[in-house]
């Protein structure tokens, strides 16, 4: 019964190591949305002054066409930085810690199993011998 305890054990302690490298790898991407969300309130108020500016004097554009113009721009950049921030993978500690948890779960399985189909048999097995040794007392 001590295999079962250490293969739970170790299961537990690599689950915590990838749920330390889930929580370190959120940590990631939630501070790049931040940088995203600061670049894209920027981008809206200084920038958009720069360009409206620019755009009326230089194209002598109508005030909707630099509007749209810089709608488009803002939806562009915004859509740059969010596949950056989408695009994070599991890292090599994490993904080492979900096998090795995996396989600690996998041998746990293994072993209880094992105990519960032997665990019955014997159990018949003595009962068999205790009811054969009743008889041969009895007689």
């Amino acid at each position: 019964m001590l295999r079962p305890l250490r293969l739970a054990r170790i299961a537990a302690e690599a689950e915590g190591a990838r749920l330390r490298a889930l929580a370190h790898r959120n940590g990631v991407r939630a501070a790049i949305g931040v940088l995203a969300v600061v670049f894209v309130l920027m981008a809206l108020s200084f920038f958009h002054i720069v360009l409206w500016f620019w755009m009326r004097t230089s194209f002598e554009w109508t005030p909707l066409i630099c509007a749209v113009a810089l709608t488009v721009l803002d939806l562009a950049v915004a859509v740059i930085l969010g596949v950056i921030a989408s695009s994070s993978k599991p890292s090599h500690d994490e993904e080492e810690a979900r096998l090795v948890r995996q396989q600690a779960l996998d041998g746990l399985r293994q072993a209880l199993t094992w105990s519960a189909l032997v665990l019955p048999g014997a159990r018949m097995a003595m009962g068999m011998a205790r009811r054969r040794h009743q008889r041969v007392g009895t007689r």
